[in-house]
């Protein structure tokens, strides 16, 4: 789906996706390969690829310096605010 809409040249910049797809080596190539901004969960022990080698996303989360944080809003819920770092 995203492949054919990017090759129907629709104005998107970038996709976000759960687990299934951030497990997926070769959907982030392809990503990657075709220039499209991602955002893709992954589980915490899966090994990523860093100028440093391969570490694991909550290795990488818990030594970020403070200043790599941002807190958004994703709006107001039925409990109040829903922020997130």
């Amino acid at each position: 789906m995203i492949e054919r809409a990017i090759t129907a040249s629709l104005p998107a910049k970038w996709v976000t996706a759960d687990e299934a797809y951030g497990q997926d080596s070769k959907f982030r190539t392809w990503l990657q390969q075709h220039r499209v901004g991602y955002v893709l969960a992954v589980p915490r022990n899966q090994r990523l690829p860093t100028t440093a080698g391969n570490s694991r996303p909550d290795v990488l989360a818990a030594n970020a310096p403070a200043l790599a944080w941002k807190r958004r809003s994703c709006g107001t819920g039925p409990k109040g605010p829903r922020l997130y770092n």
